[in-house]
């Protein structure tokens, strides 16, 4: 991804402007794995009481396990969004959390929050003419 990226993206926090700094491959494989490990936790707690066989509970585990995620799947799942933000802040030197990710971002913004984490994941190449560097506020 081009360097001039770094930086160029942020998000407004009580009044003080963040960077979003690019992702890394580190960054984006923790973003998979989290993402994975919530949709495994769900299925596990769920799986639990349906009316199914230990051999059929066992292959439906096993199904999702074994299910591999693109970063488009990542994107697309909103805890993906909100971990990828997170990593990106924190790649700042910036001490947010998830919960304040997730509990601070205000939804009229999330379109252009989305279309900037396709531009420091490196998924969309850069144009002059896209989003808003200044993409959100936070409260």
């Amino acid at each position: 991804m081009d360097k001039a990226l770094d930086g160029q993206y942020k998000v407004v926090v009580s009044g003080k402007e963040y960077p979003l700094a690019k992702l890394t491959l580190g960054d984006i494989a923790d973003a998979h794995a989290f993402v994975k490990s919530e949709r495994m936790s769900l299925l596990t707690g769920g799986i639990r009481t349906l009316p199914m066989t230990e051999q059929a509970r066992g292959a439906t585990f096993a199904a999702v396990v074994n299910n591999t995620l693109t970063l488009g799947d990542v994107l697309d799942d909103m805890s993906g969004r909100i971990k990828l933000l997170e990593l990106s802040l924190k790649r700042g030197g910036n001490k947010f959390t998830y919960a304040m990710v997730r509990d601070e971002i205000t939804p009229p913004d999330l379109q252009d929050l989305i279309m900037s984490l396709f531009y420091i994941s490196g998924l969309v190449k850069a144009e002059t003419d896209g989003p808003d560097p200044t993409i959100t506020s936070m409260t």
